[in-house]
């Protein structure tokens, strides 16, 4: 890896840590909190929606694609999956059989649509956010997924 996509990954991570600690929003589940972040934008009737990736083993769950959706100028809905007993995730899921983190993320992705009434979703992930991306975009009309 040359230096340059270092220095650029440092920038990620760091970019990251400052949203989290500054912009980062908590939605009060039914039985879980669900960690988010929302970027608005009112000229625009497209929600992307975005789901976390695993992480190596010892890392904590974070946001991916920060800045690979920087240049597009529409709602924005990180979904941060920091769940389970080492904060890596859940797969957006539950634990214990429970599914009861499922019903709180779909919670929120209703919330936040209702407010914003977007004309087009895009369901955006990849590994596990992959995963958490066909799972709650198959079932919304409308949905493009990613």
């Amino acid at each position: 890896m040359d230096i340059m996509n270092k220095v650029n990954k440092l920038i990620d991570l760091m970019k990251t840590k400052y949203l989290m600690k500054c912009k980062q929003k908590t939605y009060m589940g039914n039985n879980y909190k669900v960690n988010y972040l929302l970027e608005r934008n009112s000229k625009s009737k497209d929600l992307l929606i975005i789901f976390s990736a695993c992480t190596k083993i010892g890392q904590k769950a974070r946001y991916n694609y920060i800045r690979t959706l920087d240049e597009f100028k529409c709602n924005k809905l990180f979904i941060l999956d920091d769940f389970g007993f080492d904060g890596r995730g859940a797969y957006y899921l539950g634990k214990d059989n429970d599914f009861k983190i499922e019903e709180d993320v779909r919670a929120l992705i209703n919330k936040i649509s209702e407010e914003i009434k977007p004309v087009n979703e895009v369901y955006i992930g990849s590994s596990k956010g992959g995963y958490a991306a066909l799972y709650f975009g198959l079932e919304r009309e409308s949905s493009n997924i990613i």
